[in-house]
């Protein structure tokens, strides 16, 4: 049953700007969310994840134009340096982190790589070597500019507006994130930009 809750003495003084509101973003990958956001209108904050293409072929069932509506990327998790070893010893162990943060409270079975999913989580320095390691399908894209443009060339055609890239994982130095959005944004940014 729905639960309606009331809050009597409360008042709303901020008035949005947006008109008619403010833009709505859900993370739909589920068919009965997507169908969910898609009857609404909404715009997807989980584009080219499993509830995508059902997406925009729902907006057109529900006579919104998939043209005007706005998809961002699932999650991805990055990480870029002058080496692909050195890119790995930077971000490993926070990548690790990750997953063994959803491993431990909330799916046993967190965790994916080229061949599936994990079955268990290979320890650091292992970690590195799975081929297609990530989280949800997504692989963690790490390593040299080139590779890493290579790896995100897989979301060029996916007509996502926007990229929700996470580059400071936990535990991660503040400097050589830092370092790694520099080189996105030097390297990577201009290629990206012509999509």
């Amino acid at each position: 049953s729905r639960q309606v809750l009331r809050f009597p003495n409360l008042r709303v003084t901020t008035t949005p700007v947006q008109r008619p509101g403010p833009p709505i973003w859900v993370a739909s990958m589920g068919p009965q969310s997507t169908r969910w956001t898609a009857r609404r209108g909404y715009h997807m904050a989980a584009g080219a994840g499993p509830g995508h293409a059902q997406y925009e072929q729902q907006l057109r069932e529900f006579g919104h134009d998939p043209a005007t509506r706005q998809i961002a990327s699932v999650p991805i998790r990055l990480h870029l340096a002058a080496t692909g070893e050195g890119a790995w010893d930077e971000a490993e162990a926070g990548l690790h982190q990750v997953l063994h943060f959803y491993r431990t409270r909330s799916n046993p079975e967190a965790g994916s790589s080229a061949a599936g999913p994990l079955k268990e989580l290979p320890r650091l320095g292992e970690f590195r070597h799975v081929p297609g390691i990530g989280h949800g399908g997504t692989p963690f894209m790490v390593g040299t500019p080139d590779h890493v443009l290579r790896m995100l060339e897989q979301f060029r055609d996916k007509r996502l507006t926007h990229l929700s890239l996470n580059f400071h994982q936990p535990g991660q130095d503040s400097a050589a994130v830092r370092r790694s959005v520099q080189l996105f944004a030097k390297e990577l940014l201009p290629a990206i930009k012509q999509w």
